[in-house]
């Protein structure tokens, strides 16, 4: 009887799901499945599904839905330029020139055709129609975020890549410089170094040599904890050449030379230096000159769809303000806190210490994860939130997975990838309605396409089933 009864409670798809996880051969790993259906919130599948494990980018999908819920879907991050001091004849500002941040993470080319100093230029022609030349500093008020712009227990080897990328309230090319290597115009001449956005605010030790024929490469490094360029190796006289974003290490600084050498470009020189205020600055009596706004809803979309961690910390940090600032890392987790606590998601149950899922310090377990999607389905920012996430066989980390029918178009979800971790949590789109779904897979020896072929092939089966 207590068989029965048990074998009754079951959810109805565990059995199929099993025998899929059993066929996938992943060897010493740890799988942990749940399935919901949004509308009853019924249990369909739960594998391992409240057993706490890493969730790599999945953390993502916690930090833009508690960002929608505590900032709103109008939120917009906005960065504003004032002048100090008395405007003179001849357009000579007595004062300083000072930068407010705001955690805006789209000062890129990102939303500008692809140029990262656009925004720098359009301040600079707005404000040379009144200012050409600023008598005292550029002062930069970045204050609503904290210093520590990289979080402890991200992977110490791996600071210099794009997706380690710092986090600052004032934030240019997602704190990154894009290095290009190209061939000289002969054999044995420097290798030319292109950086984008261009600015002499890095130091560039090029050794890299031109070489007529055979095995060519340029390598590109950045000197531990400095923001020096090295570039070695060779490269072939009629190859394409090497191209890498490096992430800097003091982004307010790298920002404000990059804005004070656009500036100049515009015409408007500034006579003193860079200042990073280490306060806020008192903004009564001066006068506004530029500002940009970026929204949150853009943001979160390009966090989710690209898996782009510095777009998830400064969102994460942008909600931390609403509590205390200067914003922390942990600030913000509080925040999220707060939100999971309203989809019933108690404190202390999971840890989150970051807002990309760059940290193994994460955990959290698939029903959390399932819980926490269907309460965001089933709220005010429903569209907004499904919008954000990658399409199946369409756009984003999923654009070349699940192509086919009839996953593709049908899966809308968040992938996620560490060294032994491979997640995927989302929704897939039924003909009896939606499914929120998280699959994670974490093992000290795994091979992520063996896991991301799990992954598909239950999706696959949820897409097609006739609930």
């Amino acid at each position: 009887m207590w068989a029965a009864a048990a074998a009754a409670a079951e959810p109805p798809l565990n059995a199929h799901i099993n025998r899929l996880i059993t066929a996938a051969k992943l060897g010493d790993v740890q799988v942990g499945v749940s399935v919901v259906d949004v509308k009853t919130g019924r249990s369909l599948c739960a594998i391992g599904a409240d057993r706490g494990l890493t969730p790599a980018s999945n953390v993502k999908l916690i930090t833009t839905g508690a960002a929608l819920l505590a900032l709103g879907e109008d939120f917009e991050f906005t960065t504003r330029v004032h002048g100090t001091g008395a405007l003179r004849p001849g357009g000579v500002l007595a004062g300083d020139l000072v930068v407010v941040a705001g955690g805006d993470p789209s000062i890129s080319g990102r939303e500008h055709d692809g140029k990262p100093t656009a925004v720098f230029d359009a301040w600079a022609a707005e404000i040379a129609r009144s200012v050409s030349q600023v008598r005292g500093n550029l002062v930069i008020d970045a204050t609503i975020f904290d210093r520590q712009v990289i979080h402890p227990t991200w992977p110490k080897d791996q600071l210099v890549r794009w997706y380690c990328a710092p986090v600052s309230a004032f934030a240019l090319n997602d704190n990154c410089i894009d290095v290009k290597v190209r061939p000289g115009d002969r054999a044995g001449a420097p290798a030319r170094v292109i950086l984008d956005p261009p600015t002499n605010y890095f130091a560039v030790r090029n050794t890299c040599r031109t070489i007529a024929s055979g095995r060519g490469r340029a390598i590109i490094h950045r000197l531990p904890g400095q923001d020096t360029l090295a570039i070695s190796g060779r490269i072939r006289q009629r190859g394409r050449g090497s191209s890498s974003p490096v992430a800097v290490v003091d982004p307010i600084r790298f920002a404000a030379t990059v804005l004070k050498e656009r500036l100049a470009k515009g015409g408007v020189r500034i006579q003193g230096g860079i200042v990073i205020a280490p306060a806020a600055v008192d903004l009564q009596r001066t006068r506004l000159l530029a500002s940009t706004s970026h929204t949150l809803a853009r943001a979160i979309r390009t966090a989710n769809k690209r898996s782009q961690n510095f777009y998830a910390e400064m969102i994460l940090k942008t909600m931390g303000a609403l509590a205390e600032r200067p914003s922390s890392f942990a600030a913000g987790a509080r925040i999220a806190a707060g939100e999971l606590e309203k989809a019933g998601i108690g404190r202390g149950t999971y840890v989150m210490v970051d807002g990309s899922g760059l940290s193994r310090k994460n955990r959290f377990s698939p029903s959390q994860l399932t819980l926490f999607l269907r309460h965001m389905a089933r709220g005010k920012h429903a569209n907004r939130y499904l919008d954000s996430l990658a399409v199946a066989g369409t756009d984003g980390t999923l654009k070349r997975r699940m192509a086919d029918a009839p996953a593709a178009g049908n899966v809308f979800g968040k992938t996620g990838h560490l060294r032994g971790v491979s997640t995927l949590s989302g929704y897939v789109r039924t003909d009896g309605g939606l499914l929120a779904f998280s699959i994670l897979v974490n093992g000290r020896v795994l091979r992520w396409s063996a896991a991301d072929d799990l992954q598909d092939s239950i999706c696959r089966f949820l897409a097609g089933w006739q609930g």
